[in-house]
């Protein structure tokens, strides 16, 4: 790196560090299963990168287990699509 372009790598470095102390604040208030995702000229920022989560994956199972146990294995969900009638087969929507 060029001596005239270490200010501004610098100066970006040290930015970023000041944005994310100062972002400390927010995210220590956050809930726990909150999730915030920020990120300067396209880099991530790394927000709480040292707090272990519980992957979307393994709350699903949690929940698919509970609906069972709830609702038994045989329950099925009815979806309705409610519109107004279509014109030559084709709904534009409302």
């Amino acid at each position: 790196m060029s001596f005239r372009r270490a200010a501004p790598e610098l100066s970006g470095r040290s930015n970023r560090t000041e944005l994310i102390a100062s972002l400390q604040s927010v995210t220590s208030q956050m809930a726990p299963t909150s999730c915030l995702s920020l990120s300067v000229d396209g880099v991530p920022l790394p927000l709480s990168s040292d707090t272990a989560a519980i992957p979307a994956s393994t709350v699903k199972i949690l929940v698919a287990s509970a609906a069972i146990d709830v609702l038994g294995a045989d329950y099925t969900f009815t979806t309705r699509v409610v519109g107004s009638a279509p014109v030559d087969g084709v709904e534009n929507g409302d």
